[in-house]
């Protein structure tokens, strides 16, 4: 099933006299319901809540998921204007074997302004708004995205839509929120306006096909004639993006490259609505600019970095801290687990921290989140985070930390009182960014203990929003295998392996054992320690990768 774009309208406004600059700020983008009532987004056929997505109608899950995928993009880009996106849900094209699935793409483009970088150049209305400082056209949405309400009510299409906000699309369906995810980009200016015929759009460049380069023939596509273009279309593996910021993240790639730069869609057939305007099939790992609807996957692994080349600023960058274990759960023995995070602010500027709680042995996408700020200099400490934060009476669980600063140290305490006064527990600091293990070589954990005085429990927390694959191994002192394991873990989910030596070796007899822990999913980041356990105190230690 192909994706489609949509035929875009624009208009060449010049010489238009500009405002004074706001504040640059994460871009807002705004839904536009543009259906009528009782359509579409407005549809009131009774839906059971689905994959974090709540609602209850069939129109308000469709719009709650285009607000999802919206907002993954809000998080990525900066602009000092509101986006407009003008949506609805109608009928399109359907059948029992083929659809279309949705399309959309910015409706105005601009050119010859004095706040836009590149002279001669066509630039999308969003974009433009952004660089002036100001909507140039209020009457008009800057993106216009139309998806197609046949499927799965009207029509015989086999994969009905998916409105869950978690990726959980089973392969017989179509997954809402990639789609959208897709197309919104496109609307952001992930789109040539050069035809199948080569020919320039009103004489002039446009920003997307100023970063298209062929390989083979070490020519850009600006200087290049009308049949120079129409041949690099379809020069297939050759067709690819100059631009510094994908270039620069394409080491993530472990194919879809020629000569070190990311292959565009370039068949040997010209395809309307697809070649040119996506990254190529050969990805791996895929982008959501792909030309095709496979699997759910809201990830921009090189696309955000496409609309940066384009000259989209970045939003703020963003730290992520992880306590990968935190409780306030009813324990053996009467005992009641507690933990306390303390965070210290090393820098002189305030701090906006946002707490996740991510559960266990779940998706966390969905998580509950809680915001506060933390001025320079300071010290706080959450007593009993779960409860007196999240407000949660029994359950335990992995905490995300983000932050616009990377200068907090943060440490979580777990305790219970004593059996004679006091507190009985254990600390970990939070997993930094270079704490976490990540796709590439193995992190490693020693002094793995299970026997009569010992015992240890793993503990793993997924800090990334990609599904992702580990490998476990277990080494004697000799470097032996002692057994493995491969898990699969959701986004942001939380395990405990207790006993983890155990669980690998099937012996209840090992001592200084190695533990080493590896992840091949590109994206992917992964928070671990563990617990050695005194059989007969209780007393954990915490050993940590490395």
């Amino acid at each position: 099933m192909r994706i489609r774009t949509e035929a875009i309208v624009l208009a060449a406004i010049l010489g238009v006299s500009v405002s004074a600059h706001p504040a640059d700020a994460q871009a807002q983008i705004i839904i536009v319901n543009a259906n009528a009532p009782g359509e579409g987004f407005n549809d009131p056929t009774p839906v059971a809540p689905v994959g974090g997505n709540p609602e209850t109608t069939l129109g308000a899950q469709r719009l709650r998921a285009f607000q999802y995928a919206a907002t993954l993009w809000s998080k990525r880009i900066r602009s000092r204007v509101p986006i407009r996106v003008k949506a609805t849900f109608e009928p399109l094209t359907c059948d029992a074997t083929s659809a279309i699935l949705g399309a959309a793409g910015p409706q105005q483009a601009w050119k010859d302004l004095p706040e836009l970088p590149e002279k001669d150049t066509w630039y999308y209305g969003s974009l433009v708004n952004h660089y002036v400082g100001r909507d140039l056209d209020d009457k008009v949405d800057e993106v216009q995205a139309k998806f197609n309400s046949a499927i799965g009510t009207t029509c015989a299409f086999p994969r009905p839509w998916y409105y869950g906000l978690d990726q959980g699309a089973s392969p017989f369906e179509s997954d809402l929120v990639t789609i959208v995810h897709h197309e919104l980009c496109h609307g952001l200016g992930f789109i040539t306006l050069i035809g199948e015929d080569g020919k320039k759009f009103n004489l002039s460049d446009d920003v997307y096909m100023k970063r298209l380069f062929d390989a083979q023939t070490s020519k850009a596509w600006s200087a290049m004639t009308d049949a120079e273009r129409m041949a690099s279309s379809i020069n297939t593996t050759n067709l690819v993006w100059s631009g510094a910021s994908v270039t620069a993240a394409s080491g993530v790639l472990t194919d879809g490259k020629t000569d070190g730069r990311v292959r565009l869609y370039a068949p040997t057939t010209y395809q309307l609505g697809s070649s040119v305007s996506h990254f190529d099939t050969s990805l791996d790992p895929p982008d959501t600019m792909g030309p095709f609807y496979k699997v759910p996957n809201h990830i921009a692994l090189l696309s955000d970095k496409a609309l940066v080349d384009m000259g989209w600023p970045q939003a703020a960058s963003v730290s992520t801290y992880m306590v990968a274990s935190s409780a306030h759960l009813a324990g053996a023995g009467g005992a009641f687990f507690t933990t306390d995070v303390t965070i210290s602010n090393r820098s002189s500027v305030a701090a906006s921290i946002t707490f996740k709680f991510l559960g266990n042995n779940r998706n966390g996408l969905l998580g509950d989140e809680r915001t506060v700020t933390l001025e320079g200099s300071r010290t706080v400490t959450y007593t009993d985070i779960l409860g007196s934060v999240f407000g949660l009476s029994a359950d335990f669980g992995a905490i995300r930390i983000t932050a616009d600063s990377d200068a907090l140290n943060i440490v979580a305490q777990t305790s219970t009182p004593g059996t004679s006064g006091g507190t009985f527990g254990q600390s970990v600091p939070a997993a930094r960014p270079g704490d976490m293990i990540v796709a590439g070589p193995a992190k490693s954990i020693t002094a793995i203990r299970e026997d009569s005085r010992f015992r240890t429990n793993l503990i793993l927390a997924s800090a990334s929003d990609v599904p992702m694959e580990v490998f476990l191994g277990l080494f004697s002192e000799s470097g032996t295998s002692l057994g493995s394991r491969q898990m699969t873990f959701a986004p942001y989910e939380m395990r405990q392996i207790s006993r983890v030596a155990q669980d690998l070796s099937g012996s209840s007899n090992v001592t200084n054992a190695t533990l080493t822990i590896v992840t091949t999913t590109a994206g992917a980041s992964l928070a671990a320690y563990a617990s050695v356990i005194d059989n007969v105190t209780n007393d954990p230690r915490t050993l940590l990768p490395r």
